[in-house]
């Protein structure tokens, strides 16, 4: 049978074919569209930035990362945690030095900052703060330390050193939380007030730290505590008679501080001593993070804090770096404006997220005392809240190495042999100091 060519049949069939038709050039010109920009050109494919920090991701990166990519969804960020430990640097190192694909590091010790300043690991950022309009003075509540010229790092937090206290054990003897300059000695003394029991129902004044006896020195010297402006060793200094002095009381005499034999027996963090009702105080501000999150095993305690004390009341008394997480591009980055644009967000406000985790902004495009303010008032049962408040609001005398003189990693080693061989009754506190002077004149003269 033949079709009728102008019957109505033939005439839908010929306008369903050309709307068909039309419908597939309208696809692809939808799609072509949507593969070009603008400009007609090809979007380039997405960038991955990768990042490496020590902060568990967890604990605040994760939450940075959903942040990024509300604004940057182009950029995309793949987050590695190192262990910020020896073991833990020397990898992240190890990673730069062989060129795995590391655009971004966050450090959290000055001396592993300088030392890749040094190495060449990290890239100048003046150029990218020029280019950008950015006065680090006027934006960050912190001293941002310059070799040669150059900035190699911003720092995104603060960082007040102290001395956290069970407020708890405090208030059972009637004691007042410390004043802002009290001194070592004023800290001895508590700790021996504060040491209670026998046996396994013995709590400690202070939970033991390796660190202490380094701390009470930059409390008095700041930055270079083993040798002087020249570059002799330090220990000559009458000063260091009163550290060791008052570490041979609290471990031999008032034996008001966690023994170091039994940490090793226990394997109990000096945090964990603390959190477990073993230890009345220990030192480390960013321990709050522990007490906010105390895990199982720890006992519910409320914590007020002191600032770090000083060797005497009329002397500087040095409280910590004054800042930390300090975030850097890797100098073999190929991707370092992504690099950068994501540097210049997270330190500003990338950071805010990392505050809910007891990280502060030094940025001061925030209000950083509110932030502070709402942190520990979230917590109010584990928290001494207005002394954290005050401790925060206070103002303070920071130290920071300098990228030439940072104390040797040999020398701290050094430090920690001598004195764990006075603790241990195997060598008197003047044959310690004798040694201890002598090993630094001899790794001073072969660096």
């Amino acid at each position: 049978m033949r079709m009728n060519k102008s019957g109505p049949n033939y005439r839908n069939g010929v306008w369903i074919t050309a709307l068909l038709i039309l419908l597939v050039i309208l696809a692809s010109c939808k799609q072509e569209s949507t593969e070009q920009g603008n400009t007609g050109m090809e979007l380039v494919e997405p960038v991955t930035i990768r990042v490496w920090g020590g902060t568990p991701a967890q604990s605040g990166p994760n939450e940075v990362i959903a942040n990024w990519r509300k604004v940057n969804p182009h950029v995309n960020i793949e987050y590695v945690q190192f262990e910020n430990n020896e073991s833990g640097n020397e990898k992240l190192e190890t990673a730069i030095y062989s060129g795995r694909e590391i655009d971004v590091v966050i450090g959290y010790d000055p001396q592993l900052l300088n030392k890749r300043i040094l190495s060449g690991m990290l890239e100048p950022l003046n150029s990218y703060l020029s280019k950008d309009g950015i006065n680090l003075t006027k934006e960050f509540q912190a001293e941002i330390h310059e070799h040669n010229g150059s900035v190699y790092y911003i720092p995104a937090s603060r960082s007040v050193e102290g001395i956290l206290i069970n407020k708890d054990m405090l208030d059972a003897l009637g004691e007042s939380v410390p004043s802002a300059d009290w001194t070592w000695k004023d800290f001895v003394d508590l700790a021996e007030r504060l040491t209670t029991g026998e046996g396994e129902n013995k709590v400690y004044g202070v939970a033991s730290n390796g660190e202490l006896t380094k701390m009470m020195a930059h409390s008095y010297f700041g930055a270079n505590c083993c040798y002087n402006d020249k570059g002799e060793s330090n220990f000559g200094h009458p000063i260091w008679t009163e550290i060791l002095r008052l570490q041979s009381r609290m471990h031999n005499e008032d034996r008001s501080i966690y023994p170091i034999e039994e940490q090793l027996h226990t394997r109990m963090s000096p945090d964990q001593q603390f959190l477990s009702g073993k230890a009345a105080m220990v030192w480390g501000v960013y321990l709050i993070r522990s007490v906010q999150n105390p895990g199982l095993n720890a006992k519910p305690i409320t914590a007020t804090v002191a600032p770090t004390p000083r060797m005497s009341q009329d002397s500087p008394g040095y409280n910590g770096f004054g800042s930390m997480d300090y975030v850097s591009i890797n100098a073999k980055s190929k991707h370092k404006q992504e690099a950068w644009e994501f540097l210049k967000w997270y330190v500003r406000e990338g950071f805010g997220a990392m505050s809910d985790h007891g990280r502060f902004p030094l940025w001061n495009g925030v209000n950083a005392d509110k932030i502070i303010e709402n942190y520990f008032s979230k917590a109010s049962d584990r928290f001494d809240t207005a002394t954290f408040q005050q401790f925060y609001s206070r103002k303070y005398q920071f130290y920071f190495p300098d990228v030439q003189q940072s104390v040797r990693k040999d020398m701290k080693d050094i430090l920690s042999e001598e004195v764990k061989k006075m603790l241990f009754a195997e060598q008197s506190l003047e044959d310690t100091l004798s040694v201890l002077k002598k090993r630094a004149s001899e790794a001073a003269s072969n660096p």
